[in-house]
């Protein structure tokens, strides 16, 4: 299989992430969330040492992990002293993406981290929010119950796999009753999300009850195929698709999405629309390097850092054109 894209973009696309590594070495925020905060800095600084060595911007990343560990024990604390305080348990925003990212992390020896001694006091209350988010009638509360599935599967501890049982039990429940329309229509609407953690459930544990197929729509990238449809989709698109935001949708989500698409199909239609959306992307790059992009995120329009929302996540699109790599940590695109 060629190389995903031209040369000459490859060579752009390196100074643009050398560049993003730079001005995130300097970043500072009091966010620690794994889409729009330190989390998600770290992860990219951590997969950019992978590619570069440079030991200054692997330290950087620990440096900020380790404020992530602190910020972690404190809300982990205060929820042990008042079980009243609202804790922050979603998977974009708080615990449960900060968890999948220390998983990920220890599990690709970038750290070492003993999750159960650090997740144990607040994985059930993460699991709880699992199980009955799939009951809301908001679709992003649906979304949420949906990531905390794919942290649950990657924990893979006896707590885990026994609400994950119950998780699959509701789901199968409200699938065949087809009395809960907003959850209906989150699985028709988000048939890819669905069709990726029914998946990882049934692979690593075959013994629950497993989603029958019929229960979500396959989609048409699953088995790695591919319709005239879904080509002619992202044709139409991308014209009309703006910097937006990191990864969360815009040229270097859409790009990702179709590298991606061209690495697992062969087919040539992905590889030259991915190399469209990279193009405009690093062509619509600020002339003043600090500001990269503005992007629209939390109503501010502005130069963001984080991995839905800013740079952080265009520098993770832009390293898989340099690297040739798709790796594990896109999972946690499913829930955008």
């Amino acid at each position: 299989m060629n190389p995903a894209t031209s040369d000459n973009l490859r060579k752009k696309a390196g100074e643009a992430i050398r560049a993003i590594a730079s001005a995130l070495y300097d970043t500072h925020t009091d966010d620690f969330s794994l889409m729009y905060g330190n989390t998600g800095i770290a992860l990219f600084l951590f997969h950019y040492w992978q590619w570069r060595k440079q030991n200054s911007f692997y330290k950087k990343a620990a440096e900020l992990i380790n404020r992530v560990f602190v910020d972690l024990s404190k809300q982990i604390h205060l929820n042990m002293q008042h079980d009243t305080l609202p804790v922050d348990l979603s998977f974009s925003s708080g615990l449960c993406g900060i968890g999948w990212a220390l998983d990920y992390l220890t599990k690709n020896e970038f750290i070492e981290c003993d999750m159960q001694e650090s997740m144990c006091m607040i994985d059930a209350a993460i699991y709880r929010n699992m199980v009955h988010g799939l009951y809301s009638e908001d679709q992003k509360e649906i979304k949420e119950a949906m990531a905390a599935g794919i942290y649950a599967v990657n924990r893979d501890d006896r707590l885990s796999k026994e609400y994950l049982r119950r998780f699959v039990n509701e789901w199968t429940t409200l699938t065949v009753s087809n009395r809960h329309s907003t959850f209906i229509n989150f699985i028709r609407e988000n048939s890819e999300t669905a069709t990726f953690l029914r998946n990882r459930i049934t692979e690593k544990y075959p013994d629950i009850i497993p989603l029958s197929a019929n229960n979500i729509p396959r989609t048409a990238g699953e088995n790695h195929a591919c319709t005239d449809s879904e080509i002619q989709f992202f044709q139409e698109q991308i014209p009309t698709l703006t910097v937006c935001s990191g990864l969360a949708r815009g040229l270097a989500a859409t790009g990702y999405r179709l590298n991606r698409k061209y690495r697992q199909t062969g087919i040539a239609e992905f590889r030259s629309m991915a190399e469209t959306c990279f193009t405009t992307l690093l062509e619509r790059m600020s002339l003043n390097k600090s500001d990269f992009w503005f992007t629209a995120s939390q109503g501010l329009w502005r130069r963001h850092d984080g991995l839905a929302n800013g740079i952080a996540g265009i520098g993770m699109a832009l390293l898989t054109i340099v690297t040739d790599e798709i790796l594990a940590w896109d999972e946690c695109l499913f829930v955008l």
